[in-house]
């Protein structure tokens, strides 16, 4: 067997991703820890991974095009490796299609006894170098249309339509299949400026509307910088900041930070306070509870961590000054990011999602003092998800009302963000970040 290289990391990520092993990316730096390779190829690895789930929609249409049985009736290490060696003929222009399927066979050829898989691979995949099928027409069929050049699953694609129109959602497609930006706050636990970040050795650019927070250059290796291994930098776009500005956090309150992991909104909430802060955060995961320790030790956050079920109450009632929610949805603000989000949601995750949601809302509202406020935010698009939780919610509860967000944010930070209906609605293809929603509540008796 050949040395481990990209390619076959990129083969064994994309297996465990579709059995339900782990996310690509945690995937991938538990079998890159155990191999050493080149920089080069650590980064091809990724770039491959990524790319193929990505675009999966659209190398899933050429592939079927050309298979006697649907991809979807074969091995499902089959399948990866299929669609990994499309991506590499149809997105990767500085490899020659002929590298691409062949470096693809070897890959079937050493897990293949009988060579037959290393024989289909070989025939589909040079069939899809020599041209790409029409994809359905945009007129008579713009789901289709765009669930195949735009890579998103139909069912998402016609809420989209319904909602955005067809401009609107191939913009939102795009910007979806396009690898993230990084962003970077100045820590101030950490005696970073409130401000800015100029004095840290990184490459990047101030970020508008939101001081302290740069965009790094693209192939920045952020976890082997000096800067974040001190705590000096937290890594998070711009918009995850916005349910903590809205809460605007003030030193000597006591804040619950709910389904708290892995940490961006309670850093967040002490670097606007600057010092003086009390937090509670708490989460119902111990996997994920062990990586938010991590974060605020690596940050100097001084905060207490609780795993623990909030649906069980187990704090006391009308404890905290202010409470943010983040509360679990179905990440599709975040599809750069969650690159295998897309293919695993189902459109009945929607209802089941809101359905805890409004729990949890239910759950914590039942902490905040009297005349404390609430924040409830998701990275979903959805309205079920979003308002249609908080309009459920208040029909529920008549000790709750909205709180006007305009007047909380800078102008230019409404302008941007603000909706019609006084939401926080970011939108990535609209506001160039990661999409959220957030409504600010307050407990009125």
């Amino acid at each position: 067997m050949t040395q481990p290289n990209a390619r076959s990391v990129a083969w064994e990520a994309l297996c465990g991703v579709a059995g339900g092993r782990g996310n690509a990316e945690t995937l991938l730096r538990k079998l890159l820890a155990k191999i050493e390779l080149p920089p080069v190829e650590r980064r091809l690895a990724f770039e491959l991974t990524l790319g193929t789930l990505r675009k999966r929609g659209y190398l899933d249409y050429g592939l079927n095009f050309l298979l006697k049985r649907p991809l979807r009736e074969h091995h499902s290490d089959l399948r990866e490796l299929l669609r990994l060696g499309a991506y590499q003929i149809l997105e990767l222009d500085r490899v020659p299609a002929y590298a691409a399927v062949s470096q693809t066979v070897e890959l079937a050829r050493e897990r293949d006894t009988t060579k037959r898989a290393a024989g289909l691979v070989n025939a589909v995949l040079r069939r899809l170098s020599e041209g790409y099928p029409k994809p359905p027409d945009m007129e008579r069929d713009p789901v289709g249309y765009l669930a195949v050049t735009g890579s998103h699953p139909r069912w998402l694609i016609a809420r989209w339509l319904e909602r955005f129109g067809f401009e609107e959602t191939e913009r939102l497609c795009n910007r979806n299949n396009e690898p993230p930006d990084s962003f970077v706050f100045g820590n101030t636990q950490r005696g970073a400026s409130r401000k800015d970040i100029t004095g840290l050795n990184l490459d990047g650019e101030p970020v508008p509307d939101f001081p302290g927070c740069f965009k790094l250059s693209r192939g920045t290796d952020l976890a082997s910088t000096e800067e974040y291994k001190r705590g000096l930098v937290y890594a998070a776009d711009p918009a995850t900041a916005l349910a903590a500005l809205v809460l605007k956090p003030q030193p000597g309150e006591l804040i619950l930070d709910a389904c708290s992991a892995p940490g961006g909104k309670l850093f967040h909430l002490h670097r606007l306070a600057g010092g003086g802060l009390e937090t509670v955060a708490v989460d119902s995961s111990p996997r994920r509870c062990c990586v938010l320790v991590e974060n605020v030790s690596r940050l100097g956050i001084p905060t207490a961590v609780i795993v623990g079920d909030l649906l069980l109450a187990p704090l006391k009632r009308g404890r905290f000054d202010k409470i943010l929610l983040d509360a679990p949805c179905s990440n599709t603000g975040v599809l750069r990011r969650r690159v295998e989000a897309r293919w695993r949601r189902k459109p009945h995750d929607l209802k089941k999602l809101a359905r805890l949601q409004l729990d949890l809302l239910g759950s914590v509202s039942r902490l905040v003092k009297s005349g404390g406020l609430l924040a409830y935010s998701t990275c979903s698009l959805e309205p079920e998800e979003n308002e249609g939780v908080v309009n459920s919610f208040l029909k529920r509860r008549g000790d709750l009302d909205r709180v006007p967000i305009r007047g909380r944010l800078d102008d230019e930070l409404w302008e941007r963000f603000g909706d019609r209906e006084g939401y926080i609605r970011a939108l990535p293809h609209r506001t160039n970040t990661d999409g959220v929603f957030v409504t600010l509540l307050r407990k009125v008796r």
